[in-house]
């Protein structure tokens, strides 16, 4: 009977995991290269679709373009609010797994696809009552406007049918299952890049939707990849039943005092993108456009870093629940130094190669001329925002998700916007770039700053505690 509890919760570590290795004990490098190869391979799929989707729209004309890129901060900010209950929910799973407890890992786990579930439903409605008037703030030009909202109307359809598969493949990753949202994610890219160009340009006499076509190519791969997800999670245990009204109560609680803050922090940069936009959105429409193609650009070079740092906060995690402070440190020596060369890397191959990359998506001087001033500025800042990423995480992973907040708002209330509106005055479009560029590193040198701090505190004060409890 004493092995029964030891033999649960070893079945349901295969039931959730599989055979994975553990990550508190053997080759750190190696464990963050099969921690992060998959995440880049599904992260890179689906960058590379939504660049392509760009290409598609592009090649439409450069209203559809700048119509789209309208709905880049609105449509992000509906995915960061579902991301805030996975980054809580991972934080706990990773530090209750690294304990030993798997069996509470898979009820967190439950509750809280049953808490997306609910909260996502709700962001929708919302959403479809608030768009038109969010648009209508943007003081955007009129021929832009229609196309933006009509293109958000569809593609928040899919956003619930996104957001339990999104929500849950996080959740794998903190059981050590990385193979299974690598599949997810690649499976969505292909459909939406397959169907998109038949749903943009039609077959035979259809003519097919235009611009919407692509936001209907969102919406059908999703809701593909959601059956295969769901199977999935049904496989792995987490529909079980949620059991007492106490412990779900409990487990929201938990979840919620993680969330609430991540997404607050993650809400941030898309409501700063909005604002940002909002300036942007004041000159002509090349500029609109060559600003949501530079982006783009940009964040295709970041997939290796949101690769590492997502895959990083199951490793810190359990190595936390397990008290591994020393490898946890080296693996954020290693991380820092790869941030720092990649960065560097990036920043040389933008300023070479940016312009030439932007006008392979929309063939119009203007907007290649544009985007090539973005890639002059923007970038230099790359490597120290990697670290800040890495640095972001670890402190969701350690379950104190307040740095990250404080931090976001620093950089949007105290950095970024009052730049960005300085700036603009000044130089007009290249200061809203420099304002960005600036943030992106300041923000990052203090990130690091803190997480030293934070680190070095949490090893000192759990070590007395586990030296009292030897002596008692």
């Amino acid at each position: 009977m004493a092995d029964a509890p030891q033999a649960a919760q070893e079945a349901a570590r295969i039931q959730l995991g599989g055979s994975s290795a553990s990550l508190l004990e053997g080759s750190i490098p190696r464990h963050l290269a099969r921690l992060t190869l998959p995440m880049l391979l599904g992260i890179s799929s689906m960058m590379l679709a939504s660049l392509i989707d760009t290409y598609y729209v592009g090649q439409i004309g450069t209203i559809e373009l700048a119509a789209m890129t309208l709905t880049f901060p609105l449509v992000m900010g509906f995915m960061s609010l579902s991301m805030g209950f996975g980054v809580g929910a991972t934080s706990i799973i990773s530090r209750t797994a690294g304990a030993g407890d798997w069996e509470k890992a898979r009820r967190i786990a439950t509750h809280t696809l049953i808490l997306v579930m609910v909260f996502v439903t709700c962001l929708v409605v919302v959403g479809f009552l608030c768009a038109e008037a969010i648009f209508e703030l943007l003081d955007a030009r009129a021929e832009l406007v229609p196309i933006a909202i009509k293109y958000t109307y569809i593609t928040m359809l899919g956003v619930p049918i996104l957001a339990l598969p999104m929500v849950g493949s996080m959740m794998l990753r903190s059981f050590n299952d990385v193979r299974t949202p690598a599949i997810i994610m690649v499976a969505g890219a292909v459909v939406q890049v397959i169907i998109a160009p038949l749903l943009i340009w039609g077959v035979g006499s259809w003519e097919g939707f235009g611009v919407y076509g692509s936001a209907w190519s969102f919406v059908i791969s999703r809701f593909v990849v959601a059956l295969y997800a769901l199977g999935v999670f049904n496989q792995r245990g987490l529909f079980r039943h949620p059991g007492s009204l106490g412990s779900f109560i409990e487990s929201v609680r938990e979840v919620m005092r993680l969330a609430i803050p991540s997404m607050a922090s993650q809400l941030l940069m898309p409501v700063s993108m909005y604002l940002i936009m909002m300036l942007i959105a004041q000159y002509e429409n090349h500029v609109v456009a060559a600003y949501g193609v530079a982006t783009r650009i940009e964040s295709m070079t970041m997939i290796v870093i949101m690769a590492l740092s997502s895959s990083l906060g199951p490793f810190i995690g359990q190595n936390f629940g397990a008290r591994q402070f020393p490898r946890i440190r080296a693996a954020l020596r290693m991380c820092y130094g790869f941030c720092l060369a990649w960065g560097l890397l990036v920043t040389l191959l933008l300023v070479l190669f940016g312009g030439t990359v932007a006008g392979f998506f929309r063939d119009d001087a203007d907007v290649v001329r544009v985007a090539t001033e973005f890639f002059y500025i923007v970038p230099i800042t790359i490597g120290i925002l990697s670290v800040s990423m890495v640095a972001g995480s670890t402190f969701v992973a350690y379950g104190e998700p307040i740095p990250s907040f404080v931090l976001s708002m620093f950089r949007m209330f105290v950095l970024l916007l009052p730049m960005c509106y300085l700036l603009n005055t000044w130089w007009g479009y290249i200061g809203i770039f420099a304002a960005i560029s600036i943030t992106n590193g300041a923000v990052g040198f203090l990130a690091v700053a803190w997480l030293q701090t934070m680190t070095h505190r949490m090893t000192r004060r759990l070590s007395s505690a586990a030296l009292i409890v030897n002596q008692s």
